[in-house]
């Protein structure tokens, strides 16, 4: 049974963004400011994500996955995922509508862990009510900023 986090994890359509950047590096630049690297729940796609960026305008259509490949070759886990990639052509599509997807995923995620992180706060007796009040107004605060940020640059 998956734990709350995972329920709100888009494994598949990051792998589905991930394929369809492979596919067609020039998306990059249009999907860069709105996709950043936190939305990812996986760590390997967040990591072959931050991999993409950072080769970003150093590689031809043709060449980004041996790209990946070459600068991954000691991490079996891209590896895997990357060698599987080699067979799929993913579309550019609904790029934008699984992006979207992603970040409303990202956001659910952050929602929980802080209000976990304040169920835990509050349980605990030492825990002063208008320190923890504060708290609670700052991240929330930083979690709307990020997401109107992320809203405000959604089109593609």
């Amino acid at each position: 049974m998956p734990t709350p986090i995972e329920s709100f994890s888009a494994r598949d359509l990051e792998e589905t963004i991930i394929s369809a950047i492979i596919g067609h590096p020039n998306i990059v630049s249009k999907i860069q400011p709105v996709l950043i690297e936190e939305v990812f729940s996986d760590s390997v796609l967040k990591g072959i994500y931050s991999d993409i960026l950072l080769l970003n305008g150093h590689s031809k259509n043709n060449d980004l996955l041996k790209l990946l490949l070459n600068i991954n070759k000691n991490d079996p886990e891209k590896i895997a995922f990357l060698k599987k990639l080699e067979q799929n052509n993913c579309k550019t599509d609904n790029t934008e509508f699984h992006i979207k997807i992603i970040i409303q995923k990202y956001i659910l995620r952050e929602i929980i862990n802080l209000t976990s992180k304040y169920h835990d706060l509050a349980l605990e007796d030492r825990t002063d009510v208008f320190e923890l009040y504060d708290m609670v107004k700052s991240d929330i605060n930083s979690l709307e900023k990020c997401a109107l940020s992320l809203k405000s640059n959604i089109s593609l």
